[in-house]
């Protein structure tokens, strides 16, 4: 238990007691019998059940086929867009109205129409600073002229904003054609050497060599080596890098590189400044059971808060159990029924809030359900595919759930896959006399966001007599922090929460439905979100005199274990820190605090929130900011 919480929280009872107000002699039945409880007592059951998935085509283009598709917000309206490159190197954006819909842009026509042999891969990112989602990507091809010679280029696009890029070179080699990959190689856009813009990684598949190019921050890149691509002894070099991909492997806040080849799985350890020792994982029969093409990904599989390495192949598994010291443990997963992986994601499908896959094979497009320990089973997403080589996933029409993105290329066809599970906003039962802390699992559209507007059709009688709801900040009280009554114009938002109590003669409980129109909340790509799909800013108070407590409201419908909280502030995580860090840099205290009424044999208690924790949807709960916070804000990922 933490003993500073505000107005003596922690002895269950709110900062105002059981006083003689109007609200309070009525309720004076629910402060005798509760004890004036804060308590979070909610009847919703998460459903997890497995996800129904509708196809809806984005375009088809036989003539010229997509490689890659990735996600991102390109045109700052709030709504999730593709991005996608094609085998004749042509880029495109397409523009989603908000529940699915899409126009599609050319940000790079192939104007020569030069073949290209099918190696591209695309990546976004505010890569100059001012505020809008830039492009970048990898191409070659081969130009006949007297001969035929290859070429291979790394770009970025400048966006203004609204949609219209501008070209601006990385890196442009010439060399023998030929040069065919099996797969696109991989583009990363991440900040390497920790000086707060965005630089590059890239593993070139063919060979042995992955790069990264260093931002000054205005968009000019440098290159620099992360493996040295060079023979040993005898002469012989390296295998060549079949997959990788990128995470904090070792959780001390800079972004490490992993690395799959045919012989070995690696990971190359980032001091923080972009120089990197490489550490083997695996060189073991393990690596036998990766049958086919096999991917790599990471993601916290177990729930507790250290990154871990999948190796995903047709035929099964590899887990690679982190211990948040860059020491790896394997497990197999034997799958079945088999088929080939073209391309693999790890997000949350079904809202549970443990890490599933979204494979993409030669006939079809599975989603493998975590169990979090290490076990996946495979569900089908659509049999209406042909060699799906590129997948991603976002929450498309914004109604709060994952959607499944893929590249069918024999088709020629881009399409989303709205995730018809168990989504939506749940009703909230609140139970009469008790007093409920909660958050908003939505943003509410504006002219609806009031109390009234909200929760006041729900509740019978009369606002102050038959119902409350509270509100802390610590601006309250002349700066000592405290409670503040909500009216019926008083507007409610997502990442607040409030507490709540409603009486009636009857003791029936109370249903809180929202309106249809509360929305997904607006998501950024803040350094250090958790996800690549966004994450949700919730600004958090600071104060000088007391403890910095706010009380938070968790904004999505789909659940979230705790150690995927990060913490981004103006001072020591101007890059992003997990909460164990940020509490070491004394910026955010790692550990929340949620009010259980089972607790204690049924008398209630709080409960700390840390490790895998999980937030539900309509979690209210607190957080502490430390005395070196400057602006911080609280990120919560959105899968």
């Amino acid at each position: 238990m933490h003993h500073d919480l505000p107005n003596n929280v922690e002895t269950h009872r709110l900062g105002w007691g059981c006083d003689s107000s109007a609200a309070a002699m009525k309720l004076g039945r629910a402060c005798k019998l509760a004890g004036c409880l804060l308590g979070l007592l909610v009847s919703v059951a998460p459903l997890h059940a497995a996800p129904v998935f509708t196809e809806h085509p984005v375009v088809v283009n036989n003539n010229d086929p997509a490689t890659s598709v990735t996600s991102a917000d390109v045109d700052g309206d709030g709504k999730i867009d593709l991005l996608s490159i094609s085998e004749r190197n042509t880029i495109a954006w397409h523009e989603n109205d908000g529940v699915g819909n899409f126009t599609t842009h050319l940000v790079w026509p192939d104007e020569d129409n030069e073949p290209a042999m099918g190696n591209s891969s695309l990546a976004s990112a505010d890569l100059n600073g001012d505020g809008h989602i830039d492009l970048v990507s990898y191409r070659d091809g081969v130009i006949y002229d007297d001969g035929a010679f290859g070429w291979q280029e790394i770009a970025w696009y400048e966006s203004d904003g609204e949609g219209s890029f501008t070209k601006k070179e990385i890196s442009i080699e010439f060399g023998e054609p030929g040069r065919y990959l099996e797969r696109p190689p991989g583009l990363f856009t991440v900040d390497v050497d920790g000086d707060g813009d965005i630089d590059l990684i890239m593993n070139l598949g063919s060979v042995a060599k992955i790069l990264w190019y260093e931002n000054d921050g205005d968009g000019n890149f440098s290159q620099r080596v992360v493996n040295d691509y060079a023979p040993d002894g005898s002469g012989n070099f390296p295998a060549p890098v079949v997959n990788a991909d990128v995470a904090d492997v070792n959780g001390d806040g800079n972004i490490d590189v992993f690395s799959l080849s045919s012989v070995d799985l690696s990971w190359y350890q980032n001091n923080g400044a972009g120089v990197f020792t490489r550490h083997v994982i695996s060189s073991g029969l393990d690596l036998d059971a990766l049958v086919g093409r096999p991917h790599i990904t990471s993601a916290d599989v177990n729930g507790d808060g250290d990154m871990d390495i999948l190796a995903v192949s047709g035929a099964s598994i590899l887990w690679y159990q982190g211990d948040g010291a860059g020491n790896f443990t394997s497990h197999v997963d034997r799958l079945d029924p088999f088929t080939d992986a073209l391309s693999v994601t790890s997000t949350d499908v079904d809202g549970d809030g443990i890490v599933d896959l979204i494979r993409g094979g030669y006939d079809s497009i599975s989603w493998l359900k975590g169990d979090g320990l290490g076990n996946f089973t495979p569900h089908v997403v659509s049999n209406n595919v042909g060699y799906a080589v590129s997948v991603a996933s976002a929450d498309i029409d914004g109604d709060g759930d994952i959607d499944p993105i893929a590249v069918s290329r024999n088709e020629g066809k881009i399409a989303w896959y709205e995730n018809e599970g168990s989504s939506g906003v749940k009703d909230l039962t609140v139970a009469a006399g008790q007093w409920v802390q909660i958050g908003l699992p939505c943003t509410p559209a504006v002219g609806e966001d009031t109390l009234a507007g909200l929760i006041g059709d729900d509740l019978s009688g009369v606002l102050g007599t038959d119902w409350v709801v509270y509100e802390y900040s610590l601006a309250n009280n002349d700066g000592k922090g405290g409670y503040a009554a909500l009216t019926p114009g008083s507007q409610m938002k997502a990442g607040k929460a409030y507490w709540l109590v409603h009486y009636n003669d009857n003791n029936t409980p109370a249903v809180i439905d929202l309106p249809e129109s509360c929305a997904t909340p607006q998501l950024t790509n803040p350094a250090g979100c958790a996800s690549a799909n966004g994450c949700y800013e919730i600004p958090l108070e600071t104060s000088a005199s007391i403890a910095g407590w706010n009380m938070i409201g968790h904004p999505f419908t789909h659940s979230i274990r705790w150690n995927r909280l990060r913490i981004l502030d103006d001072n020591r995580c101007s890059n992003g820190c997990r909460l164990t860090l940020a509490k070491l840099k004394g910026v955010f205290y790692n550990r929340g605090w949620r009010y259980d009424p089972t607790a204690n044999n049924g008398q209630g208690g709080y409960q700390e929130l840390q490790g895998s924790a999980m937030l539900e949807a309509w979690t209210g709960f607190w957080g502490k900011t430390l005395n070196n916070a400057v602006n911080p804000r609280l990120l919560l990922p959105v899968d």
